[in-house]
């Protein structure tokens, strides 16, 4: 599961508001009214953006400072790694409910190692999911026993509930936490469900979808027990991300949410029901392993009118033919796994910006309708194969299409020193001049402990002059850096290495130490041509 992600201020950044706040407490003394209460939400807010350490000094400040840290109303509890943790949180909690203390907002991370254990969380949780004023909750869960941990029935209880996350941490099993049968479901302004390896039948998840209607985000990942969602009658959801276990078919159907606009969906097979008229406003589509038939381009065609990102993932089939017409899409992502690969791929998009297309080949790639993408990223081609020759060939040609490259390749080679079988003086008379619209070149290897050759980075070079180069092939920064250093008077006026100790670019000459069990980063300013 995502975290949500937020810059905490030191105690020093917030001493004005100290001090203001102080102010306000001489003036309290003073008089009384119901200024004080505001005070007190302020200081809980400061303390609510500070870190739990920091947080806790403010209590020498003034009791005022310190009655607000024991009455907080966002609590924080994220060492989950330590079950000794779990009774100074269960006192806590008996503590808030004892005295009335109002809970609206709780992260809550538990460790389950025993049955003693399991019996306090769901203790723990239980006191929070019954607090009226709750409004954010957030459940990291750790079991490592081999019984399921049973959530408390009362978990979507709360009619105030606006933010549900409910992640289990374990990461051997998909189903350590679940959700019981008839859980007690009652979160009618629930906005946010997020939930991350949770077992939950169909019957409770559509019933919690038919309750909330006023969810507006909903993220289903690797979640387990059901097999059908229904995604219907939620006219205020935006987003829905929905990824599955590859081994857990999910069938997804949609109807009814004009809002939708972020739909990731990862799982097999593809929906029967999959609706396009309800997806009339989605700007960002996302889908893994779905059936690419003429009827499918024909509505991303006519039925998505707002449609600016599409991300394609083929990992157990990959179509031959793909033609991909938008008036609107500004880009496209195209990802190719297993060997999978496109021959013939063509675009029509007038509006793209950014082209990525990761697979071990080039397809054969056509842009229609006056389509020019700014930048046209490739990843993962592979060299290392009989087929090299074509596919450097085509990479030169393919380089015409934008203003901009970067390109990732894969050395697979099995045996010491493979020479690449190419005419490198045939290749510079068909392409005498390289490309120089290749901003990042990247290298790794994937299978093989042989040595990438020379004469493949002296073909690249003939091909493409990169502004940057990355590489973790240890065992050739001699060859890469040999090949770079030979064309230092063949037009390369300037290389420089990014230090990996102070990340700091140096020049590299003939006697520049290699640091070689790090990731290797090359600058290059080449001369004009």
């Amino acid at each position: 599961m995502d975290e949500m992600k937020r810059t905490e201020p030191r105690l020093e950044d917030v001493s004005d508001l100290v001090h203001g706040i102080q102010s306000l407490e001489m003036e309290e003394v003073k008089r009384s009214g119901p200024c004080l209460e505001d005070v007190v939400d302020l200081v809980h807010h400061i303390q609510s953006l500070l870190s739990i350490k920091e947080a806790t000094r403010t209590c020498v400040l003034s009791k005022l400072w310190k009655q607000a840290w024991y009455t907080i109303p966002t609590l924080r509890f994220d060492d989950y790694e330590h079950q000794e943790i779990m009774h100074f949180i269960e006192q806590t909690l008996s503590r808030y409910n004892e005295d009335n203390v109002p809970i609206k907002s709780i992260d809550l991370g538990i460790t389950i190692e025993d049955q003693e254990s399991s019996s306090l969380a769901n203790k723990c949780i239980r006191t929070v999911a019954t607090q009226r004023c709750l409004k954010e909750l957030s459940l990291k869960i750790y079991n490592s026993i081999r019984r399921n941990f049973i959530l408390t029935d009362e978990i979507f209880s709360r009619e105030n509930l606006h933010r549900l996350e409910i992640e289990s941490t374990y990461s051997k099993r998909h189903d350590s936490v679940c959700v019981t049968q008839n859980p007690v479901i009652n979160c009618v302004s629930l906005r946010v469900l997020k939930l991350y390896k949770v077992k939950i039948s169909d019957e409770v998840l559509n019933n919690l979808f038919s309750t909330c209607t006023l969810l507006e985000k909903i993220r289903l990942i690797h979640c387990t027990g059901f097999t059908k969602i229904k995604i219907k009658n939620l006219r205020y959801l935006q987003k829905f991300k929905l990824a599955a276990s590859i081994k857990r078919y999910k069938i997804l159907e949609v109807d009814d949410v004009p809002n939708l606009q972020n739909l990731k969906y990862f799982s097999l097979p593809i929906p029967r029901s999959f609706n396009f008229d309800s997806l009339s406003r989605v700007i960002e589509l996302r889908l893994f392993d779905v059936m690419i038939d003429v009827a499918f381009a024909d509505n991303i065609k006519s039925k998505l009118p707002f449609l600016e990102s599409l991300d394609l993932r083929f990992c157990h089939w990959s179509p031959k033919k793909l033609d991909i017409t938008s008036a609107s899409l500004k880009k496209l992502s195209l990802m190719l796994l297993k060997d999978r690969q496109i021959d013939d791929l063509q675009v029509s998009a007038p509006k793209l910006i950014h082209l990525f297309y990761k697979s071990p080949t080039i397809p054969n790639l056509s842009f229609q309708n006056h389509t020019t993408p700014g930048k046209i990223q490739l990843g993962r081609l592979e060299l290392g194969k009989p087929t090299d020759n074509h596919c450097l060939n085509k990479m030169r040609e393919f380089l015409n299409l934008s203003s901009e490259f970067d390109i990732g390749i894969r050395f697979d080679f099995s045996h010491e020193d493979d020479v690449l079988d190419m005419d490198i003086d045939d290749l510079e008379t068909r392409f005498p001049f390289p490309a120089t619209n290749v901003h990042k070149l990247s290298f790794d290897i994937f299978s093989g402990e042989g040595r990438v050759h020379p004469s493949y980075f002296d073909a690249l070079f003939r091909i493409c002059h990169p502004n940057y180069i990355t590489t973790n092939v240890c065992n050739s920064y001699s060859s890469l850096l040999s090949e770079l250093m030979k064309r230092k008077t063949l037009g390369l006026k300037n290389i420089e290495l990014k230090n990996p100790r102070n990340n700091k670019w140096e020049g590299l000459t003939d006697t520049s130490p290699v640091i070689r069990y790090h990731d290797l980063e090359l600058k290059l300013n080449w001369g004009s041509l």
